[in-house]
């Protein structure tokens, strides 16, 4: 059944099977209200990595909506962005309220647990859709851009268009680091104000003092810009800048929702770690009702141990399935990729020429580990990769755009780099010695 199925990859991230597998849901229910269709899904998840696959052609459908409703609708837009920023808020504030200990009754923590979930699945749904939403926009922009500018001034009008029409949690904190002289004062600030900036996952530990020390000596502080470039847009170009410019906020308000409210979360996720006597890091390859299952007394070590070797989740047919073990990662859908070429092809996000030996992030315990003078090569960025990015002379990413996270750090550090390979992560190792040349978008293998 499984091969009859025309898979077309979505993404793939470092996510516990409880939020890899609440996004696969959150997805499915957004192509079913915005457009009416009901998909297939399919969510594999091994070496603390999840990756989601869906019935090919669903994501241009739903990206071609948002193109036209940005266009034609942009308070269409509006209205689901709100939607996202009313149930972020319910998120944030069902987990600040929480209130367990020792005393907590199981059946409690049990009942705890399944309002949390399903306040993470209300989220994702809003969090996904907000996606496609945001890569609409981005495309638009681009090509408004693109059509409008001097070929040489590409880069610099694109950063100077690209400012959130509000500021979420990186620019306050940016912004306040300009007042605070010393990195203690830095740290402290942190700990007390955002410990959750780098909590992307329920079973990820809180922010201590030696990891809030490496974030704050990562930010930068904010530059002015000196010139600003404008172009002549006519009514509706405007409308489509100042529309990705509040999706510019978006991309970040979005993320720091679920990462406060995954940070307050921890507490009952401790909870349960502390009564099962089973580290979160393999409670994360549970689902909630199998960590409830646990509670009541059942034995899930050894599901655990299959699930840690690979796991499949599917819903097809609206039937959903899970299998796991070492027998499942045959199954496994694999990209199409070459990995025997020398030459990857990618975006320009920031042009520039370098040499350098390749160091692939591939979970975030890699960030802390990056080795100044390397070129940083991932999935994508974010802003716990930061220290990272402060210390590599290139990136490349497999995913984004122009305007995505590693471009926007790239034009701001003025370093090469190059997304959208698609491939870049499969194809180059640790160690490789490459050319980054982000003026043609070529990365090349010495």
């Amino acid at each position: 059944m499984t091969q009859e199925i025309d898979w077309e990859f979505n993404w793939s991230r470092e996510y516990s099977n409880m939020y890899g597998s609440s996004s696969l849901y959150g997805y499915i229910q957004n192509l079913k209200k915005d457009l009416g269709m009901d998909i297939d899904a399919r969510g594999q998840g091994a070496n603390g990595w999840y990756s989601t696959f869906f019935t090919k052609g669903a994501k241009a459908k739903l990206i071609d909506l948002y193109t036209q409703k940005m266009q034609n609708d942009i308070e269409y837009i509006r209205e689901k962005m709100q939607l996202l920023e009313i149930d972020g808020e319910k998120f944030v504030k069902f987990t600040k309220s929480l209130k367990v200990n020792k005393d907590t009754s199981i059946e409690d923590l049990k009942k705890l647990l399944d309002e949390y979930y399903t306040y993470i699945l209300n989220y994702t749904e809003h969090l996904y859709r907000s996606f496609y939403m945001v890569k609409a926009g981005e495309d638009l922009f681009e090509q408004t851009i693109i059509s409008k500018a001097n070929p040489k001034q590409v880069n610099e009008i694109i950063k100077s268009y690209s400012i959130p029409l509000k500021k979420a949690g990186i620019f306050i904190i940016a912004n306040k680091f300009k007042k605070l002289k010393s990195t203690d004062e830095k740290v402290a600030f942190l700990l007390k104000e955002y410990p959750w900036i780098t909590c992307g996952d329920p079973f990820i530990s809180r922010m201590n003092q030696d990891s809030a020390k490496i974030f704050a000596e990562s930010i930068k502080e904010p530059k002015e810009i000196v010139k600003e470039i404008t172009l002549d847009l006519d009514q509706n170009e405007k409308n489509i800048v100042k529309a990705y410019q509040e999706m510019l906020y978006l991309k970040d308000k979005r993320d720091e929702y679920r990462r406060e409210a995954f940070h307050y979360g921890l507490k009952l996720i401790e909870e349960i770690e502390s009564r099962l006597n089973i580290p979160k890091e393999n409670l994360s390859v549970l689902m909630p009702v199998e960590i409830n299952m646990a509670l009541d007394g059942e034995n899930v070590l050894d599901l655990i141990e299959k699930r840690k070797l690979g796991y499949i989740v599917e819903v097809i047919d609206s039937l959903e399935t899970t299998r796991e073990g070492k027998q499942v990662v045959s199954e496994f859908v694999k990209q199409e990729d070459d990995k025997n070429t020398d030459e990857i092809k990618g975006i320009t996000g920031c042009s520039g020429k370098v040499r350098g030996k390749v160091q692939l992030i591939k979970h975030s315990k890699d960030i802390k580990n990056f080795k100044k003078g390397n070129i940083l090569v991932a999935i994508t960025t974010n802003p716990e990769y930061v220290p990272a990015m402060d210390k590599a002379i290139a990136f490349v990413t497999d995913e984004g755009g122009i305007t995505s996270h590693a471009a926007i750090v790239a034009r701001e550090q003025n370093k090469p780099c190059i997304i959208g390979t698609q491939v870049a992560t499969k194809i180059l190792k640790d160690n490789d010695i490459v050319e980054v040349d982000a003026n043609h978008g070529i990365i090349k293998k010495i």
